[in-house]
């Protein structure tokens, strides 16, 4: 694997149990998932009036899994939230809040949320606590990789579907584009190129109590 940003160079910070998923095996697995969702569909009679997908890990997950779903796009929403700090939770259980569908979006919805990770789970359960106070009328969560031991020490949030266990690190092939954007940002500031107001989201603050479902 080679790209104009060094992917080998990336490969080599990574520890040496660390799980590569590659653009094959994203797909593999989240057909997988579709598999097992539309399975549950069939079984139960009950098919999800929307979907939300966590940006930006889940996008690749749910771009695979929603299609073979037959999801179409105006019953796909995308919300912001994300772990404080650069990809860990805080001891005080701190997320950032980005977009969020509103409480009429929702109200009586069956809502599938679509992961590409759950690992202290606090992103998850505050997500489908906050769908369920906004009104929506049950919520299921599906991610490629669950890492149990690491929820046991966070939310204890278990996702309704996933693929596989682990408690390693999990290098998704599109991370690799992570430091093409970092070099991106020295090219605009060198440029002198303004920088752009964008959202930057709100700080919000969940509790550390037990929360398997």
């Amino acid at each position: 694997m080679t790209s104009a940003f060094g992917s080998n160079e990336v490969r080599s910070e990574l520890p040496e149990t660390a799980i590569i998923e590659s653009w094959n095996s994203i797909e593999d697995k989240s057909v997988k998932l579709a598999d097992v969702i539309g399975d549950d569909i069939i079984e139960s009679g009950r098919d999800f009036d929307m979907a939300i997908v966590v940006s930006r890990g889940g996008d690749g997950v749910a771009n695979i899994t929603l299609r073979r779903l037959s999801f179409k796009s105006p019953a796909i929403y995308h919300v912001g939230l994300s772990s404080y700090g650069d990809g860990e939770t805080t001891s005080d259980h701190e997320l950032v809040m980005g977009q969020m569908p509103t409480a009429e979006e929702v109200e009586g919805k069956y809502i599938l949320i679509i992961d590409e990770v759950s690992e202290s789970g606090e992103s998850l359960y505050f997500l489908t606590q906050l769908l369920e106070w906004a009104g929506a009328k049950e919520t299921k969560t599906a991610v490629i990789h669950y890492k149990p031991e690491s929820a046991k020490m966070g939310s204890g949030f278990i996702p309704t579907w996933y693929i596989q266990e682990t408690e390693e690190w999990v290098h998704y092939e599109w991370e690799k584009h992570d430091k093409a954007g970092l070099e991106f940002e020295r090219r605009k500031e060198a440029a002198g190129v303004k920088a752009a107001e964008r959202v930057v989201g709100v700080v919000v603050r969940t509790g550390n109590q037990d929360r398997s479902k």
